[in-house]
């Protein structure tokens, strides 16, 4: 791996937006938190001039790509961004950002950038600052939800040891169809949504759609023991309408709830344990199951982890992607791994992008596996083409 390379993936594990470029200033590189502060997924992004999506303040903004990276390999030190950096936003939001970038280096010149980037600590992200683009995105969505314009993807975790174990499950991947019939990824519409409080509408509308799936076909993978798992935001844990309409859902639609899963960021159920523990218990008493997301994220991880009743802990793709290169990355995944199975329950490693990385998790003893190694995300009704390739063992 090249020292490119292994910059890219020591950035990946930080909590900041991390991208990076070619010698031409153009993109090829973008990590989720990214992707949610620019409004747009990688796959929009890449091949993109740098300039043209963050504006780096004079006299930075006034060079083209090629220049920009000559004028920032000049320098040994990182960059500070300059106090008027703006991530431009296709909705004509304009966020401002604080954070460095620096030059990768090649034998003798600048190979590229590495931009490392969140919200200005003086940026309060009220509604009104983002003026009349914001809210018309936020309304746009607001149109999407209420026409059903959302699609949904799945993506399994499969099971990693000897067979006769648990069953693995198919998690839930929203997208999002446009009004010109273009499918739009999570990144291009969660900010909005999470700005304007429209997470739990999107919650609602996905699992409404998901138990009324299981309605209509959940007897259909008996054999397989299929389950598919939902992913709950954080302002829905703590509202008890949402636990109420989940509860009425099943009841009305006669669903198996030994069929359905909720997932939850460690960081939302630390935010609103008491919200998520209520929500858990209830469900938990119909049959459903949980799983804990980005397990190990936090440095509380382990100690609430006792007070939350959870099924699966998914560890933190942060650490499962390095896991070939950086050994404190392999402890963590080993030490997550064994802390779940002392306290009984399954762990699933998420981010798994090689085989490489797969016969490591595996060879650690990780019960599944989530990745595009093994699956790529496809839609939700494609299980019933082919309900042999549900997730089982």
């Amino acid at each position: 791996m090249g020292a490119e390379d292994r910059l890219r993936g020591t950035l990946a594990s930080l909590g900041e937006g991390v991208l990076t470029t070619d010698s031409n200033g153009r993109i090829d590189y973008v990590n989720g938190a990214a992707e949610t502060l620019v409004g747009q997924p990688a796959s929009a992004l890449i091949g993109q001039p740098v300039h043209t999506i963050i504006h780096l303040g004079a006299p930075m903004s006034e060079q083209d790509g090629t220049g920009l990276v000559a004028r920032v390999g000049d320098h040994e030190e990182p960059k500070s961004l300059p106090d008027d950096a703006v991530i431009l936003r296709p909705d004509g939001v304009r966020v401002p950002v604080a954070g460095t970038v620096s030059a990768i280096r090649g034998d003798r010149t600048a190979a590229g950038l590495v931009l490392g980037m969140h919200p200005h600590p003086r940026h309060k992200p009220l509604k009104d600052e983002f003026g009349r683009a914001g809210a018309e995105s936020a309304e746009r969505l607001r149109r999407a939800i209420n026409e059903d314009r959302l699609v949904l993807y799945q993506q399994p975790t499969v099971p990693l040891q000897s067979s006769g174990g648990p069953a693995g499950y198919h998690e839930v991947l929203v997208r999002m169809l446009d009004e010109d019939g273009e499918l739009m990824l999570p990144g291009a519409f969660f900010p909005t949504a999470e700005r304007y409080g429209l997470m739990p509408d999107i919650d609602r509308w996905v699992v409404s759609r998901v138990i009324r799936w299981l309605a209509d076909n959940g007897d259909r993978f008996t054999s397989s023991r299929l389950a598919i798992s939902v992913n709950l935001a954080g302002d829905s844990l703590t509202d008890e309408r949402f636990l109420d309409f989940i509860i009425e859902e099943l009841e009305a639609t006669g669903a198996s709830p030994n069929q359905l899963l909720f997932e939850i960021t460690e960081t939302s159920a630390i935010e609103n344990l008491a919200g998520a523990r209520r929500l858990m218990n209830r469900l938990k008493k119909l049959g459903c199951r949980f799983s804990l997301d980005d397990f190990g994220s936090g440095m509380s991880s382990f100690f609430y982890l006792k007070n939350l009743p959870v099924d699966f802990l998914k560890i933190d793709g942060a650490f499962v992607r390095d896991i070939m290169t950086d050994p404190l990355d392999d402890a963590i995944v080993e030490s997550a791994n064994r802390i779940g199975h002392v306290l009984g329950k399954q762990t699933i490693a998420e981010f798994v992008a090689s085989q490489d990385i797969l016969d490591r998790v595996r060879e650690l003893g990780v019960d599944f596996a989530q990745g595009h190694a093994l699956a790529e995300p496809r839609p939700l009704e494609g299980l019933l083409e082919e309900p042999g390739q549900a997730a089982s063992v």
